[in-house]
């Protein structure tokens, strides 16, 4: 049974978080910014040729592109908050303090200062995406397990890649 062992503090966390989120928060903005552009477009469509009835379809673009902004700057204000509660309910003295235990058909997640312990499957291994000095590894129950990259962490995440369903994004 090969152990892995490492600790995060809560900035650590937050990044990592910041991290996750970031690629979809800037889908979320080139969409919206593409929308109102289109939306905008059809306007000025509209009003050059009296032929062209695109006022409506217009402002209802428009009116996606902001609802699509809004709810971006939703998920950068959410992200803050879930990761202070995901902190809080994991930390003891300050930092989460993770052991993963390899074993051949499962993994076991610990978090000793805490006492929890999840026994997880390999095959519920969806994707493994290294970002800017962590791993995030995503499970079928869309749970989010955080690695800090390094040298002793390195065969932990290539042992996950090769289980996961879906191919790693880096």
């Amino acid at each position: 049974m090969l152990t892995y062992t490492f600790s995060l503090t809560e900035e650590q966390i937050g990044d990592f978080f910041k991290k996750y989120r970031a690629k979809s928060v800037k889908f979320l903005l080139i969409f919206s910014i593409l929308i109102i552009v289109l939306g905008t477009a059809s306007l000025v469509w509209d009003i050059l040729d009296d032929k062209a009835d695109m006022f409506v379809f217009g402002v209802f673009l428009i009116l996606l592109g902001i609802v699509v902004l809004c709810s971006m700057i939703g998920i950068k204000k959410r992200a803050k908050t879930q990761t202070a509660v995901y902190f809080k309910s994991c930390q003891s003295d300050g930092i989460i303090t993770y052991e993963y235990l390899l074993d051949e058909k499962e993994f076991v997640v610990t978090q000793p200062a805490r006492g929890n312990v999840d026994h997880i499957y390999y095959d519920m291994i969806v994707r493994v995406t290294e970002l800017d000095g962590y791993a995030s590894v995503l499970l079928e129950n869309n749970h989010l397990l955080p690695i800090l990259i390094n040298e002793s962490t390195r065969p932990l995440i290539d042992t996950f890649k090769s289980f996961a369903k879906q191919p790693s994004k880096k």
